[in-house]
């Protein structure tokens, strides 16, 4: 059985570790994270270890509209 990619805690996920475990496959992620991450500013993204699974994860997360929120504020200050 092959020993899994990305579970070395040392050796971090960039682009030549990614192009070695993914091989063909690299330039679908590329595309994937440029449509995902960096063609949105709602998405935040980043590489972490972790010790529960023995493996780095890409974590995606949603990021607030800071717009949205300082209008509800605005508003809560308004009705007092």
């Amino acid at each position: 059985m092959e020993k899994p990619c990305l579970s070395n805690p040392d050796q971090f996920p960039d682009d030549e570790v990614l192009s070695g475990c993914l091989g063909k496959a690299k330039a679908a992620w590329d595309s994937f994270l440029s449509v995902l991450v960096e063609g949105s500013p709602a998405f935040a993204a980043e590489w972490r270890y972790y010790r529960d699974g023995k493996s780095w994860l890409y974590k995606v997360t949603k990021t607030a509209d800071l717009r949205a929120i300082r209008t509800l504020i605005d508003i809560k200050e308004q009705l007092k």
